[in-house]
């Protein structure tokens, strides 16, 4: 609850909204740049569906923000 006073009047700030919104971006391209250097150091098939699974959450997560 604490939070959500303090992020508030953060999200209706439209300067504050596009800094986060550059931010998620910038995470989502990130998190892909690492998806693909893995696929591509490793043949480990479990490691690569927990790096997917992982990768999966952090874009809902964006996506809910």
């Amino acid at each position: 609850m604490a939070c959500a006073r303090v992020v508030a009047p953060t999200i209706e700030s439209p300067a504050c909204r596009e800094q986060l919104e550059t931010a998620c971006r910038e995470v989502a391209k990130a998190v892909t740049v690492l998806v693909e250097v893995c696929n591509e150091a490793s043949d480990n098939h479990v490691l690569k569906g927990d790096l997917m699974a992982a990768a999966k959450a952090v874009s809902i997560s964006l996506s809910d923000l």
